[in-house]
């Protein structure tokens, strides 16, 4: 099993990493033909400014970390469905963060990381975003190189 740890990949993410944006999609056509926008990454510290700036354009926000220590991870699996269970986006989340656009309603949120998944219901609609900050049982610890690039939250509102 892979441990994922953003915190600790920053340096080596900032040297090797591609180009200094997020990895924002186009939406995403899922099995039942809802086009979905989302949004992840996060592994640098490029990569998490970039991401900050789109968070405004998507209605709910995905972050995974490791209970304790509140290090970044990556790698999970998010599968959304809606009151229908009917599968919305079936994605794995490249780095802590996955925001999405989801339509107003009612919504189911499975997030697989390793061998844990946590379930979550989102109701979706009005102008502030849902924020959903999950925390995994992962032996991830912060990096001490670990310096926030924000002055303040990523998810403040404007």
């Amino acid at each position: 099993m892979r441990r994922f740890l953003v915190a600790s990949t920053l340096l080596l993410g900032t040297l090797f990493s591609r180009a200094a944006s997020a990895n924002v999609s186009p939406p995403d056509t899922a099995a039942n033909g809802h086009r979905i926008a989302y949004a992840t990454g996060a592994v640098s510290s490029e990569e998490l400014q970039a991401l900050a700036a789109e968070k405004d354009n998507y209605s709910v926000w995905i972050t995974t970390a490791a209970r304790g220590s509140g290090a970044f991870l990556s790698d999970a699996r998010v599968r959304i469905t809606d009151t229908f269970r009917t599968l919305v986006l079936d994605q794995k989340a490249i780095g802590p963060w996955l925001f999405v656009d989801l339509p107003a309603g009612l919504y189911q949120v499975d997030v697989t990381f390793e061998d844990e998944t946590q379930h979550r219901t989102l109701r979706v609609g009005g102008r502030r975003p849902q924020q959903v900050i999950l925390y995994f049982d992962a032996q991830a610890v912060l990096s001490p190189e670990w310096r926030t690039p924000f002055v303040r939250s990523p998810y403040a509102s404007d």
